[in-house]
């Protein structure tokens, strides 16, 4: 129980410790340790520096060998903040409850572009619409209580893809409509995660265009001066519910542009992610696409299926800072990507 499980955050693995000590009374937790921990509740141990993790592990009766591999992460692209690193696989701490007796927080988790479980296909479940999350070591326990409370919904994604029976109300539609936008945002992601481990200039200029993309699609919105962002009135219209970053007429433009690290609903972050891939003509998304514009178009929403319009209507209606905004970055991409981006952007 001392070693990492696969893809285990240190965060995890001291929460499991404690819990072990705390449950079956084999030792007590340090009073240093208890100390160092409290004042350090709304942040993730995960990525701290080398000092921070020594300081940490000098509390520790046992520490795993390869604790200072697992402190650095994998890639910074769109890594979320702290408080905002509580989206979870169901099933995978289902299963983690019969090995681990605790949830395993995984560090796939703590990033926003991770947004279906690549083991079992199932979205990634936002527990704030469940239980609030005060500081990070909550999240194992939250996990486990809504992993046993809820049921997991698991995607037969291939039995609704190829079904082409009709589909005769709203409901049947939009459930349709969430396994093809899941479907592309699968794909997105298993691209994203092929250029992160490219490590190359052009995987770089790549994954900066989608974090560009998704700064925009996702951003915060002045309430009363402008609509909500196209992709949450989306998402509102699937789940019914808003998850949309309104904010004061005094927010600065470049504040609305981070509104992605704050987006805490797995359903609004997975659509944006599919809108980018359209955007970007990944393989097999514009099909899929096509097919979830027409199904809204059967429920009298409109969703565009040209990729100049679906970024206008991501973006905006001109003049808008975003719009301005990512014309000026156009200039930083190499070529390929300025040619790609000014296919959709006029």
């Amino acid at each position: 129980m001392n070693e990492f499980y696969e893809d285990e955050s240190i965060s995890s693995w001291l929460e499991r410790q404690i819990f072990y000590q705390k449950y079956e009374g084999t030792k007590r937790v340090s009073p240093s340790l208890s100390e160092y921990l409290l004042g350090r509740m709304t942040t993730d141990i995960d990525y701290y520096s080398k000092n921070d993790l020594a300081e940490l592990t000098s509390y520790l009766s046992a520490v795993p060998v390869d604790i200072f591999v697992h402190s650095s992460p994998v890639s910074t692209h769109y890594l979320l903040p702290s408080m905002h690193r509580t989206n979870f696989c169901r099933a995978c701490v289902v299963e983690d409850l019969g090995t681990a007796r605790t949830a395993v927080w995984r560090q796939s988790w703590s990033y926003g572009w991770y947004v279906v479980c690549d083991k079992h296909i199932c979205e990634m479940t936002s527990p704030r619409r469940y239980y609030p999350i005060r500081y990070v070591g909550l999240r194992s326990e939250i996990a486990c209580r809504v992993s046993l409370e809820a049921p997991i919904d698991t995607l037969n994604i291939a039995r609704f893809i190829d079904n082409d029976l009709a589909i005769d109300c709203d409901q049947r539609r939009f459930d349709r409509i969430k396994i093809l936008i899941t479907e592309i945002a699968i794909n997105a992601q298993n691209n994203i995660r092929h250029l992160i481990l490219l490590r190359t200039e052009a995987a770089s200029a790549e994954l900066k265009v989608i974090q560009d993309l998704t700064s925009i699609i996702l951003r915060r919105h002045r309430r009363g001066i402008e609509s909500e962002p196209y992709c949450f009135q989306l998402a509102k219209k699937l789940t019914g519910q808003s998850h949309a970053l309104g904010s004061s007429s005094r927010i600065l433009n470049k504040q609305a542009l981070t509104g992605q690290y704050e987006v805490s609903d797995n359903f609004t972050r997975m659509l944006a992610l599919a809108i980018v891939a359209v955007l970007m003509r990944y393989p097999e998304a514009n099909r899929n696409w096509t097919k979830a514009a027409t199904l809204f178009g059967e429920s009298g929403f409109l969703a565009p299926q040209n990729r100049s319009k679906l970024y206008d209507a991501s973006v905006g209606e001109p003049p808008s800072y975003t719009r301005q905004w990512f014309k000026r970055r156009l200039n930083a991409y190499p070529v390929e990507f300025r040619i790609l981006c000014t296919e959709f952007c006029q």
